[in-house]
C-alpha cells in the first residue's frame, strides 16, 4: 500500500521564528489509511470482525506505537488565523508564539484523529452490517445452489436409471437377435441337410423324383431366396424326367417286343425241329416234305424279317440307351448345378451369419461405451455439462435403438 508523506502545517505569514530547532522537533502525526480503505482491508482479510481494529481505535493512538499513516490535511493560513485567534494568544497574528502554534496544532490534530476514529467506527459499524446481510445473501444463494444442485443430482440419478434401463432392454434385446440367429441357423442347417437328402434321391427314379418335387414344393415357402432359381432347376428336371420316362417307357416296349419275337422264334425253331422230325420219319411223304420245305422256306424269311427287326430294335435299344445316358448326365449336371446353388446359398447365409455376428459385437461395443460414459457421469463432479452429457446419452440410446430396429429388420428378412 503506497503511503503519502504528511504536510507540515504552514503558519500564515511565516516569518523567521526564534526557535527553529524547536519547531523542527516537533512530533509529526503519521499518516493512516483511508477509514473506508482500512475497515475494508481490516475486515475482508480472513472474513474475521474488526474486533483488534476497534480495541485499538478506543484508544488515542502516539506517535510511536501507530503503524499506519493517515494522510493530514493541509492547513491553510485561513484555518492557521483561527487557530491563533482562538488560542487568546497576545502575540501579533503575523508572528504568532510557536508554542501556542504547536498547542493548536496538537489540539486540532486530536480532534482529527478523535473524528477519524469516529468514522472508522460508523465505517467498521456500516460494513458489520453490510457484511452480515452479505453474508445472509451468501448462505441464501447457498441453499439455494444446494436445492438446486440435490433437483440436478435426482434428475441425474433418474435419468441414469433411465438410461440402465434402455441398457438392459438393448441386453434383452441383443439376446433375442442371438436366440433368432441360432434358431435360423439351425433352419439354415436344417434346410440344407433336406436339400442334400432331395438332391440324392433325385437319382433312384421316379419315385424318389416325386418325393423330391414335394419335398421342393414344400421348400419353396421356406426358401423365398432361392424360389427363382429352384423354379428353374424345378422345370429343367420336370423336363428330363418326362424324357427319361419317355425313353424308359420306348425301352421296355422294345423290350418286350424282343421278348415276344424270341419266344415266336423258340416256338417256330421248336416246330421246325418237330416238323424236320416229322420229315426224318416220314420220307415216303413227298408232298408232305414239299410242303414242310415250303413251310421251312416260310420261317426261314420270317426267321429273317424277325433278325432284321430284332436288329432294329437293338439299334432302337442302343439308341434309347444312349439318351437315357444322356439323361442320367443331364439329371448328373442337374445335380451338380444344386449342389453349387446349395453351397452358394450356404456362403450367402454364412456371410449374412457373419455380418450380424459384427454388427452384434459393434452394438456390444457401443453399450460398452454407454456404460463408461455413465460410469464416468457417476463419478464426476461438474454438474454444468451434465444437460449436456445427458443429451448425448439419449441421442446415442436412440440411434442404438433405431440400428437394433433395423438389424431385427434384417434379420427377419433374411
Amino acid at each position: 500500500m503506497s503511503q503519502v508523506q504528511p504536510q507540515r502545517p504552514q503558519p500564515q505569514q511565516q516569518q523567521q521564528q526564534p526557535q527553529p530547532q524547536q519547531q523542527q522537533q516537533q512530533p509529526q502525526p503519521q499518516q493512516q489509511q483511508e477509514p473506508h480503505a482500512s475497515a475494508t482491508s481490516g475486515s475482508t482479510s480472513g472474513g474475521r470482525p474488526l474486533s483488534s481494529s476497534r480495541s485499538s481505535s478506543a484508544r488515542r493512538p502516539s506517535s510511536s506505537h501507530r503503524s499506519s499513516r493517515v494522510v493530514l490535511p493541509p492547513i491553510t493560513p485561513s484555518k492557521a488565523k483561527k487557530m491563533n485567534e482562538g488560542s487568546g494568544s497576545t502575540a501579533p497574528a503575523s508572528n504568532p508564539h510557536p508554542d501556542s502554534v504547536l498547542a493548536k496544532l496538537v489540539r486540532s490534530t486530536d480532534d482529527w484523529i478523535a473524528d477519524l476514529h469516529k468514522q472508522l467506527d460508523d465505517a467498521h459499524t456500516s460494513f458489520q452490517a453490510q457484511f452480515v446481510d452479505a453474508s445472509k445473501q451468501w448462505q441464501e444463494k447457498l441453499e439455494e445452489m444446494q436445492q438446486q444442485h440435490a433437483a440436478e443430482r435426482d434428475m441425474a440419478t433418474k435419468t441414469m436409471c433411465d438410461l440402465q434401463q434402455d441398457v438392459d432392454t438393448l441386453t434383452s434385446q441383443l439376446k433375442g437377435i442371438a436366440s433368432e440367429r441360432d434358431s435360423f441357423a439351425g433352419q439354415l442347417r436344417q434346410k440344407t441337410a433336406e436339400l442334400q437328402a432331395t438332391a440324392d434321391a433325385v437319382a433312384q427314379g421316379e419315385q424318389v423324383t416325386y418325393s423330391l418335387q414335394e419335398t421342393i414344393r414344400t421348400l419353396e415357402a421356406k426358401m423365398e431366396t432361392l424360389n427363382q432359381q429352384y423354379g428353374e432347376a424345378q422345370l429343367s428336371a420336370s423336363t428330363h424326367e418326362s424324357n427319361a420316362r419317355d425313353v424308359e417307357d420306348k425301352l421296355k416296349a422294345s423290350t418286350k417286343e424282343v421278348t415276344a419275337k424270341r419266344k415266336e422264334i423258340a416256338q417256330l425253331k421248336e416246330q421246325l425241329q418237330q416238323q424236320q422230325d416229322a420229315l426224318k420219319t416220314s420220307e415216303e411223304a413227298a408232298g408232305e416234305r414239299d410242303k414242310l420245305t415250303a413251310a421251312n422256306k416260310r420261317l426261314r424269311a420270317e426267321v429273317a424279317s424277325l433278325k432284321t427287326e430284332l436288329t432294329t430294335t437293338k439299334e432302337k435299344l442302343a439308341k434309347a440307351e444312349a439318351e437315357l445316358s444322356k439323361e442320367k448326365q443331364a439329371t448328373a449336371a442337374l445335380q451338380q448345378k444344386h449342389k453349387l446353388d446349395k453351397s452358394t446359398a450356404a456362403k450367402k447365409h454364412a456371410q449374412d451369419l457373419k455380418a450380424m455376428r459384427e454388427e452384434a459385437e459393434s452394438l456390444r461395443d457401443e453399450i460398452d461405451r454407454l456404460h463408461e460414459v455413465i460410469e464416468q457421469l457417476q463419478t464426476s463432479q461438474q454438474m454444468d455439462p451434465l444437460d449436456d452429457r445427458l443429451k448425448r446419452l439419449i441421442r446415442a440410446n436412440q440411434t442404438e435403438k433405431k440400428r437394433l430396429a433395423k438389424a431385427r429388420t434384417s434379420s427377419n428378412r433374411r
